[in-house]
């Protein structure tokens, strides 16, 4: 990874605010087979509790009031069925001891498909598994998650490089035991577009309970989001997971109000500065009075930057308040 990108990632989760990662002192413990984690290795990962079912699926928080998942854990819910749990590593040994807060709705994204043509010798396709769950109600004792920008997905992801994986599943498929969090280190395979695929035969992978969660990638001592669990590779658990590649939907995933027409698509910029000014809005490197952003193909972007200022200057301020 050149220098220059490097940079341009330090500059923008100085922006956002981001922080080191923490420590991982199981970051060798498989999520299949492994060993429960504190809820200090979480950090923005979260559980997703059915009121009558029990703990659901995982997810990670992007902004202080919403947090993501998979579509296919909830396409069917109601958000008065369903609460978050936050900053609680074991979901089975009592009350819970992190913040638990209610759904207020649930977004599925448009183009999100239930099923999908296995064509992929991996089973990789477009199946967009993503969901929204605005919550009643803000977090500001976790950091939210730094997305990795799109357009340093090739440069940061080669085969081998490492993904942190985090999830409240289960860690084989015979158990039905799900609620405790583990945390593993994966390697990544290769993607397809919106898609990619880690892990393998004999490596830490991701199973039921663990959808939604999130795969992160560490640059230069930041941990980055770069993917949230879809399902099992073509084999199963313990050999191989599918996660969305959570760049590519990074404007549904922080204004879905404002999202661009090809949020969601995969882009290659002819104009480098101008994707990385689209990158620096995202992630807030813009003042609180928020700036006009770029033009991209006679599209003026600036009311989307306008929004996620405001959203996220909303943010700040109401956190800064509570401290």
């Amino acid at each position: 990874m050149g220098p220059r990108i490097l940079f341009a990632l330090a500059t923008v989760c100085l922006g956002a605010g981001c922080a080191e990662p923490p420590p991982l002192s199981e970051a060798n413990a498989a999520i299949v087979g492994g060993k429960p984690v504190p809820s200090s290795a979480a950090g923005p990962a979260v559980a997703v509790v059915d009121d009558e079912i029990g703990p659901l699926c995982s997810g990670v928080l992007v902004l202080s009031d919403r947090v993501v998942t998979a579509a296919h854990c909830v396409d069917d819910a109601r958000p008065e069925w369903l609460t978050v749990v936050v900053g609680d590593e074991d979901l089975l040994d009592g009350a819970p001891r992190g913040s638990v807060l209610s759904v207020r709705s649930i977004e599925l994204y448009p183009n999100y498909r239930r099923d999908f043509d296995g064509s992929d010798p991996d089973g990789l396709d477009e199946r967009h598994d993503l969901a929204l769950l605005q919550l009643e109600g803000d977090v500001f004792h976790v950091d939210n998650a730094p997305i990795l920008p799109e357009i340093y997905v090739d440069d940061v992801l080669a085969p081998g490089t490492p993904l942190t994986v985090a999830g409240f599943g289960v860690t084989d498929e015979a158990s039905t035991e799900r609620g405790r969090l583990h945390v593993a280190s994966t390697p990544f395979v290769r993607r397809r577009g919106g898609e990619l695929l880690a892990g393998g035969e004999g490596e830490a992978d991701t199973c039921g309970g663990d959808s939604g969660g999130p795969a992160f990638v560490d640059v230069e001592g930041v941990r980055y989001l770069v993917g949230i669990t879809s399902r099992a590779a073509t084999r199963g658990c313990g050999e191989g997971g599918i996660y969305t590649l959570a760049p590519q939907y990074e404007w549904w995933m922080i204004a879905p109000e404002s999202a661009p027409a090809y949020a969601g698509e995969e882009r290659s910029p002819d104009d480098t500065e101008d994707a990385m000014l689209e990158a620096e809005g995202l992630h807030g490197v813009i003042t609180c009075s928020a700036r006009p952003g770029p033009a991209r193909g006679g599209v003026v972007l600036w009311l989307v930057l306008l929004g996620l200022g405001v959203s996220r200057c909303r943010a700040r301020r109401a956190g800064a308040t509570s401290a």
